[in-house]
């Protein structure tokens, strides 16, 4: 196996020439900043919109959420007096003094 001197190999790599591609720039179609800003504006309006109703929605469940509460503690206290009234009907003294 032969090999090229190393100085042989440099001077061939400097003397052939590196093949150059010249890019010539596309002719691009003219972008419509008019487009480009109402589409911006119509998703900004979306967007608050949409931040505006889902925040309603949450009001809307924190409300219901805090009544259906209040009923329960109702519920919870009516629960408890007729707990007792049954504990008081179902007193033997009671019984005993009914019969």
């Amino acid at each position: 196996m032969t090999a090229l001197p190393l100085r042989r190999v440099r001077r061939l790599r400097r003397a052939t020439p590196v093949p150059l591609l010249v890019v010539v720039p596309e002719h691009r179609p003219a972008r419509h900043p008019l487009l480009w800003t109402v589409t911006s504006l119509a998703l900004l309006v979306f967007a608050v919109f949409s931040a505006v109703m889902f925040n309603a929605m949450a009001a809307d469940d924190a409300v219901t959420a805090r009544q259906l509460d209040l009923e329960l503690r109702d519920a919870e206290v009516r629960y408890g007096q007729l707990l007792a009234e049954v504990a008081t009907l179902e007193s033997p003294a009671r019984i005993a003094a009914a019969a």
